[in-house]
């Protein structure tokens, strides 16, 4: 080397692929209730970001809102601004996500013998509750799927045996 640092010495020290997938799926019982809990996550990997800006042409790029590296603000979250930088930016892209999640109850049998039924459970379920992402822009939709966001959804259920 030359022992000036300067742009040829910038290199990327990460990866875009999870060094980390993980999930829990616990089940508790109590009494006539039931929960059951389903959530994974990965982490270790980046995601490299093209910035906030607009495309009115080939290579033709107008950057906004975007906190470059200047003397008086030395964050490093985005590249300089001339003629090389695209304006990337990677970001962590570690996440939590709480898949589904259930509560049932059944209800006794002493209750249900009077109106002729064998059993009765109650219960309502979710799907895609919530995702933390701590180092993920919310604006940038879900961490697991780049630029979209996922549907939540509620279930309620009635198991009815006669």
């Amino acid at each position: 080397g030359d022992y000036d640092y300067d742009e040829d010495d910038y290199f990327f020290l990460g990866k875009t692929q999870p060094s980390l997938q993980y999930s829990i799926g616990p089940t508790f019982e109590w009494k006539n209730w039931m929960l059951e809990i389903q959530g994974y996550g990965r982490g270790g990997n980046y995601w490299k970001s093209f910035g906030e800006f607009c495309v009115s042409g080939e290579k033709q790029r107008a950057y906004y809102n975007m906190p470059y590296w200047t003397e008086a603000n030395q964050r490093q979250d985005y590249t300089r601004v001339d003629g090389d930088s695209d304006g990337n930016k990677y970001i962590r892209r570690g996440f939590f996500r709480l898949s589904d999640l259930s509560l049932s109850y059944t209800v006794p049998q002493k209750v249900v013998k009077k109106a002729g039924i064998k059993g009765l459970t109650l219960s309502v379920a979710g799907s895609n509750l919530f995702v933390i992402a701590p180092d993920w822009p919310k604006f940038w939709g879900d961490p697991e799927m780049d630029d979209e966001y996922v549907n939540r959804g509620v279930t309620f259920g009635l198991r009815l045996t006669l």
